[in-house]
């Protein structure tokens, strides 16, 4: 199931539970193993998921950056998962769609299936679409949605125009990593691939000179994160022992609450702070609105509408600021 040789007792009860559960191994057998070193190799670090999340799973990779370890690194991207359920991700060409162009579209893709299926009824299109219905049925399926599929391509590529889309780069580094660090990442990745080779020698010789960059890149490490908690440190204020640095050792420091998502009454989720804040203005501090009271509201609306209370003069006010402590006022 994750393309080792030898599955031992252990491998056959999670084999079991894999099953059982319709849970499913991304590991690839083309890459290298996960674990290497100078007692052997094994697929021992799995990657699991449900049948759910398998579809937004992809670039499955492993060892082809430094790990500084035994265990190889182990890349993979997940794709945003829509609150609607069964929804895929279209990933192929989008058309940017205004209504002035469907006629020409219509035109064009008449035109497409006349040459494409050799159509006699050139003019009217209604007589065209009863000649391809006789014309399906002595058509191969799969030769069929092929030049249909064509045909419709064709014709939407010529009426409208097609949408370049956009990136996104959803990659994340630490605000440490430096372009140093990285040149010596591709060099020890470079060395550790480059002793894999069949001559003993030049393998030991090799061995050497990757351990040696090893090191020197796993310093390097070190010495970029000390620098960077060095700066952090002598950023804060002296006067004050209670600052940032000791909220962040007792895991105090407290982040920005950020507004997640709500379920709305129909069901469905908000999807930005916009929708959130309108959902909770909504919920907490609805319209005043006569139509929706309940029985209480109602009682409580006659009686404020039917309530004569006394009459408050100017002077009445005066007499009762006076009675006030300054202190309070």
């Amino acid at each position: 199931m994750w393309h080792d040789r030898v599955t031992n007792q252990c491998g056959k009860i999670l084999e079991e539970y894999l099953i059982c559960n319709d849970l499913y191994v991304l590991n690839e057998a083309t890459k290298p193993p996960t674990f290497q070193s100078i007692r052997g190799s094994s697929y021992t670090d799995l990657t699991i998921t449900n049948s759910r999340l398998i579809r937004n799973v992809t670039d499955w990779t492993c060892g082809e950056e430094e790990s500084c370890s035994d265990h190889n690194l182990v890349n993979f991207k997940i794709a945003s998962v829509s609150n609607v359920q069964d929804r895929t991700t279209f990933t192929g060409v989008r058309y940017i769609t205004k209504q002035e162009d469907y006629k020409k579209f219509d035109t064009n893709l008449a035109a497409n299936f006349i040459s494409t299926f050799n159509c006699t009824n050139k003019m009217d299109l209604k007589d065209l679409d009863e000649e391809l219905q006789g014309k399906v049925n002595f058509y191969n399926t799969e030769d069929l949605i092929h030049d249909c599929f064509s045909s419709i391509t064709a014709a939407s590529n010529t009426a409208f125009r097609i949408s370049k889309g956009r990136t996104l780069n959803f990659k994340r580094t630490v605000h440490w990593w430096n372009d140093e660090l990285k040149i010596l990442r591709k060099k020890v990745t470079a060395l550790r691939r480059y002793q894999r080779i069949n001559n003993e020698d030049l393998r030991g010789e090799r061995k050497i000179q990757y351990n040696e960059g090893k090191r020197h890149y796993q310093s390097k490490l070190q010495e970029e994160k000390f620098k960077s908690w060095q700066n952090y440190c002598s950023s804060m204020e002296e006067s004050n022992p209670w600052n940032a640095i000791y909220k962040t050792a007792s895991r105090k420091l407290k982040g920005t609450t950020c507004l997640t998502t709500l379920q709305q009454p129909d069901g469905s989720f908000t999807v930005d702070t916009e929708s959130t804040v309108k959902h909770m203005l909504d919920y907490f501090a609805p319209e005043d609105n006569e139509a929706n009271d309940s029985a209480e509201h109602r009682l409580i609306r006659k009686l404020t509408q039917e309530m004569n209370g006394p009459v408050f003069f100017e002077v009445s006010l005066d007499i009762c600021m006076s009675g006030f402590s300054g202190e309070k006022l």
